[in-house]
């Protein structure tokens, strides 16, 4: 695959899924400027909508607020089981503004005793996969839950920017538009995995081009996300 596509697809793209929802066993709780929803996929889902078996919660708003990132504290504190050490590693290229979101948010989240952090960059970067990298700090410090950072592509413009998709099933480094078997998830790490990705690219498929396209206000809304990721990753990891 081409090493200049970095951005794995949403894993789920609810325009998509929205009028199965409920039969799917999902709920959707509007906010004030936000909506969160909340589905978890078992083994025979996966198979029938070809996702991947996890809990997933994704968060569509309109702008910041200090509600929106409780909310999104609450779901990493429901899917950190043991946070006695953490490894947080922000996936991505920092040379790329689109692709900078992990590094930019690892960069603010403060130091804490039971806190580790790594950006390993991306492998048109460093000739080395992120995944073979990570494993290396895993294997080394043996953390108890592993917290992966990364932008995603979406189909859906309405969701540029403007959400946020937490899930234990794992993220694909740079997976981008087509297939990659560099997963970072419970199976191939051997801990605990909670991914949380931003749609930062539009995926132009749906519209009948083929090509990717980012805001060119995109310096200002990695800045704004990575402030709502970093200090919900703070207060979530709060038991």
């Amino acid at each position: 695959m081409n090493n200049n596509v970095f951005f794995e697809q949403m894993v789920l793209e609810e325009a998509k899924l929205a009028k199965n929802l409920v039969d799917f066993g999902g709920k959707v709780t509007k906010f004030r400027g936000f909506t969160r929803t909340e589905l978890f996929i078992d083994d025979d889902l996966a198979q029938k909508i070809n996702r991947r078996k996890g809990k997933y919660y994704t968060f569509n708003f309109q702008n910041d607020s200090n509600k929106l990132v409780l909310e999104i504290s609450k779901a990493i504190n429901s899917l950190s089981k043991d946070i006695e050490k953490v490894l947080i590693v922000g996936l991505g290229n920092r040379f790329v503004t689109a692709d900078s979101l992990g590094e930019s948010t690892l960069s603010k989240i403060q130091n804490e005793e039971n806190i580790f952090k790594f950006c390993p960059s991306v492998k048109s970067v460093t000739n080395i996969e992120s995944t073979e990298l990570v494993k290396g700090i895993v294997n080394k410090i043996n953390p108890t839950l592993l917290i992966v950072i990364d932008s995603l592509a979406t189909t859906d413009i309405n969701k540029l920017c403007s959400s946020v998709q937490i899930t234990d099933s794992g993220i694909v480094a740079g997976g981008g538009v087509g297939k990659s078997e560099k997963l970072f998830a419970k199976s191939t790490m051997n801990i605990p995995v909670i991914a949380i990705g931003v749609p930062l690219i539009v995926n132009l498929v749906e519209y009948g081009i083929k090509g990717l396209l980012c805001p060119h206000q995109i310096d200002g809304y990695v800045e704004q996300l990575s402030n709502i990721l970093s200090n919900s990753i703070q207060k979530g990891l709060v038991k």
